[in-house]
């Protein structure tokens, strides 16, 4: 709606109020923008600490960080030094260990040889054995060989002996049968 068209009571009534309203607007406003100007101190002045502080921090920082790289060098050197020390015990070790290999496959291989001679030694024993004992066998075989044919001589002159005496045991039964009845006949003749 146009102003011009507004009534006049309510004209009277709202402009008063419209108007007090406006000057506490500017009231308002005005003290806005006193805190704001307020603010903007406050904020200049703590803006201020702020870098104040934070340049003092950044000292601090800084010194610590200094501070810090310090200790890590110093780390890091006594690292890389006890790197190297035990770079080197590990080497010193490595060596010990290969001369410690050499030396035992030196005793080996004298091992391996004096236990190859003891061989060769124990096999030529068991040849010369075994030939003494394949010379005493066939001794052994000879001997039971002769002791063989004495045996079957033996036997035979045995065979013809028991063949002699059974020939003669027949003779020698009638003898002793001959004997009894001379006995017999002797004690008939005394007994007369």
């Amino acid at each position: 709606m146009p102003v011009e068209k507004i009534p006049g009571w309510v004209e009277r009534l709202l402009l008063p109020a419209f108007n007090e309203m406006k000057g506490d607007i500017k009231a308002i406003n005005t003290r806005i923008d006193s805190l704001d100007e307020k603010i903007d101190i406050r904020i200049d002045s703590l803006d201020k600490k702020i870098d104040i502080r934070i340049d003092s921090l950044d000292v601090k920082i800084n010194a610590r960080i200094d501070s810090l790289d310090g200790k890590i060098d110093s780390l890091r050197n006594e690292t890389i030094e006890r790197i190297d020390s035990i770079n080197e015990r590990i080497d010193s070790l490595r060596n010990e260990t290969i001369e410690r290999i050499d030396s035992t496959n030196e005793r080996i291989d004298s091992l391996r040889n004096e236990t190859i001679e003891r061989i060769d030694s124990t096999n030529e024993r068991i040849d010369s054995l075994r030939n003494e004992t394949k010379t005493e066998i066939n001794s052994v075989r000879s001997e039971i060989n002769g002791v063989r044919n004495e045996i079957t001589s033996l036997r035979t002159e045995m065979n013809v002996r028991f063949d002699s005496l059974e020939k003669h045991i027949p003779v020698l039964e009638k003898i002793t049968a001959l004997e009894i009845k001379i006995a017999d006949l002797e004690k008939r003749l005394a007994a007369a």
